[in-house]
This record gives structure tokens, sequence and C-alpha cells, in this order.
């Protein structure tokens, strides 16, 4: 039990008693023999442990009746990489075969995979198949997705932007972006092709994020994403067992409906999220967690269903958006004008929208839809002001010409009262503004990038009572807190009951996780010491949209991020030996793992009851991947090469021992995870902090002579204008 303390963390470790520490010398020897022995018996029976998944059965006492759930974080395409590797990994380990596990969670990226998962046979399948290579399964995926951003045809363009005037300034913004692509290095041509390939994507489902993501799900097989998100559509098998856990954020300063002013003309609207006793859950507060939730095909993930707050049920209670125990009351509605002031207000009823609407595409989009803030008016004004009080010099820098030129114009085809009321600019801080007032006065111009709660009706509005739904990030990106609330209010549990949660999230870290110069990973808020507000509290979050603070367990995250351990690769790629001759090379670690016995605080916003012990098991891969991949295509083959490497390297890092080992329960996990002393991890923090410190003056250089090339670049271009010549 001592030696197990420091490898995992606990709310609390017993001091050493003087009696203890005076022990005989044989007493002391008998201890270390007897511990000895149990360190061998340990060691042995993980060696001989069945083969079969079905045998994994938990030794503990308190985690035999526990509730086991798995939250996937979000993440994009890096997400969808590790999602089918830990599902590979961790299924070897026992997890889906496990008699407790009831519930999977998932937000945005992870959100894809689960989807997938869950509805596709043949998608299911594969993953869980070893015949086929990990790497060979995620490249595949990851090329047959690709043309999603690829560059659009005329004929493409001509159906995207109808008028002839707008689709010149598209036009003329998408070829400025080649130019960078083709002129530029570094951070600025990664940008460049992230941004051509998501306007692309933008064009080519006509600004719909609901469209361009149940393509990708129709892309994996034909349909999947128009069947129905609801229990008798799921794939059969061991895993249709469990509850699925959608995350999704309630976009409440999206709200838009027609105005009194004539055909054309909008009102803004804001709604406050008001708990069961009719108190706002905060002043300022723009999202609001929700849930699709799917149940299981037994009979408890049913009953389980049934206890939540649904807005919409479908098949007797088996599917629905959920909300929160707590908020239950409705929304205070607030009509505003265009310039902020108050029309009128009103309390009305949450929307309790149709299930029939809700797609496997649907439900993908709205956990996903991270730029959702671009289909509120308010949300996007708060997003830009954030960016445009940034203290930055390089914001009032005066910009290229051209490319002032070029934002100018697109700005300017969006009509007369537009070109009067916004003005012009003349550097980025001026165009920020611009683009905000351009958002005042067209709120629905990228609603869509929001996906509607309901159906959009012919005037192109999401009406109230209606919402636009937006990712889960905006709120959890582990999907975790509101899926405990849940697991905790279940018919027929006790109270307090233990839960065991395995936690998989991914990020680019360059191999620096644990000792937090990555920055706050995915699962940080849920811990104590991140959020400068108590949990549940509005704190300032995406892109400067509040939320309420998603803390759910006491432990503190410096100690979780400090006692994150790197797992050795066991099974070394071939592609890493220099040449046949060669033995393999030694791997860096992919995945860091750490176990972590807390328990839960109460957080209202996500109906999360204070004391209930929870046992996790976390784990965090780190891969250099874009989020999305619609880069340009050299950089795109460069990313599909590194997520199939990323996703072997997560299954080669022994998780499926790690997580037997944890499913078996008590302090049998300490045998496999690395082992954690306090000395080691000080001189190992040192060390790492040192190298940090040169990665970031290589960073610093690397961005002054990219700056230099780049400052060229748009002089040339300047020149070229000069002179009459025509653009490349």
């Amino acid at each position: 039990r001592t030696c197990g303390s420091m490898r995992t963390l606990e709310p609390s470790t017993a001091a050493t008693s003087p009696t203890q520490m005076a022990l005989p010398k044989r007493a002391v020897l008998t201890r270390w023999a007897a511990g000895l022995l149990a360190t061998g018996c340990a060691l042995l029976l993980l060696a001989a442990r069945p083969s079969s998944p079905d045998a994994v059965r938990a030794s503990d006492d308190a985690n035999a009746e526990a509730g086991l759930a798995w939250c996937s974080a979000g993440g994009g395409w890096r997400a969808m990489a590790a999602g089918m590797a830990f599902a590979r990994s961790a299924g070897r380990g026992g997890l889906i075969d496990d008699p407790r596990f009831e519930a999977a969670a998932a937000n945005s990226g992870g959100t894809w995979f689960l989807a997938q998962f869950a509805y596709s046979s043949s998608f299911q399948s594969s993953v869980m198949s070893e015949d086929t290579p990990l790497d060979k399964l995620v490249d595949d995926w990851l090329l047959a997705h690709a043309g999603l951003g690829a560059k659009l045809e005329k004929g493409e363009l001509e159906i995207a932007v109808p008028e002839k005037e707008m689709r010149k300034a598209v036009e003329h913004v998408l070829g400025l972006l080649n130019l960078a692509i083709a002129f530029t290095h570094g951070a600025t041509k990664t940008m460049s092709q992230e941004v051509l390939g998501a306007l692309n994507a933008l064009l080519r489902f006509r600004g719909s994020w609901e469209r361009f993501v149940t393509g990708m799900m129709d892309l994996t097989e034909p349909g999947l994403g128009h069947l129905p998100a609801n229990v008798a559509s799921r794939a059969p098998g061991t895993f249709s067992k469990a509850a699925l856990y959608f995350q999704i954020a309630n976009l409440t300063s999206a709200y838009v409906a027609a105005s009194q002013d004539g055909p054309g003309a909008y009102t803004a609207m804001r709604a406050v999220v008001l708990t069961k006793d009719g108190d706002p859950i905060g002043p300022d507060l723009m999202v609001t967690p929700m849930q699709w939730v799917v149940a299981g095909s037994d009979t408890q993930t049913r009953r389980m269903l049934r206890s939540q707050v649904l807005l919409g049920t479908a098949g007797s209670g088996s599917s629905g958006l959920v909300v929160p125990k707590d908020m239950v009351k409705g929304v205070y509605v607030a009509e505003q004008s265009v310039d902020g002031n108050v029309v009128s207000s009103s309390m009305q009823g949450m929307s309790s929208p149709s299930p029939s609407l809700y797609t496997v595409g649907k439900v993908a989009a709205a956990s996903s839809a991270a730029a959702a803030v671009l289909g509120s008016p308010q949300a996007f004004e708060a997003a830009a002001r954030t960016l445009a009080q940034s203290q930055s010099p390089q914001l009032d820098a005066n910009l290229p010409q051209i490319a002032l030129n070029r934002a100018n114009d697109l700005i300017d085809q969006f009509g007369a009262d537009v070109l009067a009321k916004c003005g012009t600019a003349t550097t980025l801080r001026e165009l920020l503004q611009r683009a905000i007032c351009l958002m005042g006065a067209r709120p629905l111009l990228l609603a869509e990038t929001a996906v509607c709660s309901g159906a959009v009706n012919s005037a192109g509005h999401c009406a109230f009572p209606d919402m636009r739904l937006a990712d889960g990030g905006y709120v959890d990106n582990l999907a975790a807190a509101q899926t405990i609330g849940a697991m905790q209010n279940a018919p027929g549990a006790s109270r307090n009951r233990p839960l065991m949660l395995l936690l998989t999230a991914n990020q680019e870290c360059s191999g620096a996780p644990t000792n937090l110069t990555c920055g706050n990973l995915q699962a940080s808020g849920l811990f104590a010491g991140v959020r400068e507000v108590s949990p549940g509290e509005p704190f300032n979050g995406w892109f400067g949209v509040s939320a309420p603070s998603e803390q759910v367990f006491s432990t503190a995250w410096e100690d979780v991020a400090r006692s994150l351990q790197p797992l050795s690769r066991t099974q070394p790629l071939e592609k890493n030996k220099k040449s046949a001759k060669d033995p393999p090379q030694p791997l860096a670690p992919v995945v860091y793992a750490t176990r972590i016995r807390t328990t839960t605080v109460s957080n209202s916003a996500y109906g999360v009851d204070s004391g209930s012990p929870v046992d996790v098991l976390m784990l965090v891969a780190d891969g250099s991947i874009g989020l999305i991949g619609f880069e340009a295509v050299t950089k795109l083959n460069s990313d599909i090469a590194s997520a199939g490497d990323f996703a072997a390297g997560i299954d080669n890092s022994g998780v499926d021992t790690l997580v037997r080992a944890w499913l078996q329960g008590g302090d049998a996990i300490d045998a496999v995870l690395p082992p954690l002393f306090n000395g080691a991890l000080s001189a190992g923090r040192k060390g790492r902090d040192r190298g940090t410190e040169v990665r970031a003056r290589e960073r610093r250089a690397a961005d002054a002579e990219e700056r230099v090339v780049l400052d060229e670049f748009l002089k040339a271009l300047g020149q070229e204008k000069a002179l009459g010549q025509e653009e490349p």
C-alpha cells in the first residue's frame, strides 16, 4: 500500500507514525520479504492472466460494483486516430467486455470516432480486428476523407457563390491564400493551408457544418451520416450495451429571429439559462452544457436515460437531448436590436426538438462545431473584441495594401449599408472591428457554422425556442462532467457509488505533458486549481465565450500533470530501423499515463453531486497532427503518415496491459505503471525545462526568419501591383 501511494494519486496520504519508523531491524526485514513476495505474486498473476477479455474481474471490493465509463477528448483528426488506437488497445484489455461498462462519452473529434464506432459495423470490426495494421487503417481513413477540403472546381464555386461580384471577391481571397502557401513557410504557411482548406470545405457545403460532417460520415459508410442517432440504428455487439453521451454546448447568445423592420431584417436574441429555482446560471454566460444521449441495449442504461432531463425523446425514452438536472426551469430571453438595446424580454421553456431530426451526422456536427461563434453575432463580437483588445503591436501595424484591398473588397460585397456603417480598415485591429460590424448587420451570414437544434425555417432562421448548438469543448472537452452527473443519478444506484473513468486525451505537447510545459491539457479543467472560479461558475473560455467551470474532482491538476509518466513502446516499427541490418532505434514515448483516486465536488451546472469516490485512469497521447487535415497536398500527406505512426505508437505502448490491471482493481496496476519517485520527477522536470527553453529559442529564431521572408514576399507583391503587372 505504501509503494502504491508513490505511483497513484489519492485524495490524502496518511502520515507515517513514529511507531512505524522505529520498527526493529528483524521486523523491517520481515516486512521487506513479505513485500517482495507479494510483488512477485502480483507479477506472476499478471504474466499468467487468461487471454480472454471476459476473464477480467474486479478484485478491489470498492470497485466491484462501480459504474465504468470511457470518455474521449476532442481534437479533430488527431482525436479520430487516437480513438481508433485506444479502442483497439483498451478492447484487448477487457474494457468493452467488462460487465460494469455502462457509458461511452465523447466530444468533437472524439465524437467523430465514437459515432462511427457505435453506428457502423464495418468500421467497428475494422478497428477491433488485429488483421489490419492500425497505421494502415488510420492512413486509409484520412486519405479517403482528405478531399473534403480540396480545391473547388469552377462549377462548384459557382454553385456555392452564385452572385458574380461576391464570387470574384471570394476568388481573390482564395488566390491570396494560395500565394501565401507558395511563398511562405513555417507557421504562416501552415495557417494559410489550414484556412484555405477550411474555406474550401465551407464553400463546398454552402457554409453548413452539419452538411460537411454528414458528408464525412457518409464517406466512411454510405448513408451512415443520415442514420437516426437512436438505439435501433446502433451496430450490434457487446459495445451496444453501453449508453452513448455526446457532449454539446448550447450557444445561448445565438438566437436570431425576424424583426418587424421588413424583409431581410433580423433581430439578435440573447437567452440566459435558469436553474430549477429560477436563478440565472451566470450573468454573462454564453454557453451551457447539453448532451445527446442514446441508451444502450440493456435495461439499466434505458432507466438511466429516463432519469435525466430530456428535451426530446424517441423510442420510449431511448435517445434525447439532455440538460443537467438542475437546469430545468427554462430560459429568460432578451430580444435585442443590432445596437444592443433590449427591445423586450420574456420567460420561455427550453426547446423540445424532434428526435427524428437527430441523425448521426447532425449529432457529430453539433458536438464538433468549434467555429460556432461565427453563427452568433454576440459570441462572434465577444471573440473578436477579445482579440482586438489585445496589446499586440502587430494588430496596429499597417497591413500590406494587397491584403487590405482583398479583405475590404470582400466585406464591401455585403451591401451599401454595410459599407456606410462599417467603414474601411487599414490595420488588422480595424479589420476585426469591421468584421464585428458586418456580423451585427448580417447575423445570418455564417449562422450554419453552428448547428440548429431543430429545423432551419424557410427564411433561414433557427427560430427560438430552437437553439444553436456548438462544440462541446466550449464546456467540457472530455465530456466527463455531465456524464458523471448522469451516472451518479442512475436509478437504483446507491448514493455516492464508486465510479471508474478511463479518460483518453490527445495533445500536441512535443513530449512534455508531464511538467506543464504544454499548458493545460484537455482534461485539466476537470480538476482543482485551473479555473479561477468555483465549480459551475462562469469563466472566460474558448474565444472569449463565457462557460461554466467544469471542475468535478477534488484533486489539484498540478499534481495530476506531474504524475503523468511515459509508457514504453513495446513493438518497435520496422520503419524505425535505419537499415535491415540495424537494430530498431529507441522510440520516443507516445502515451503518458497516471492513475488518480479522487472524489467528486458539487457542480450544479453539470448535475454533479459531491462525495463520490472516483478511480481515474488517464491516458494522454502526444502527437503533432493537424486537427482537421485541410492542408495542401504535401502537408496533408505528411500528416497522414504521422497519424498512422501516432496511432500505432498508442497501440504499441502496452495500454491493454495497463487497462486490464486497472480493471482488476486494488493496487494491481502499480506493477504495470512506470515507477514515480519525487526525486526522479524533480530532476526530470529540470532537464525538460532546459529543453523547453532551447525549443523556445529555436521557435523565436524561426519566427524572425519567417517574418523577413514574409515581408519580402509582400513587398514584391506591392511592387507588382504598383507597376500594373498581372497578379500570379
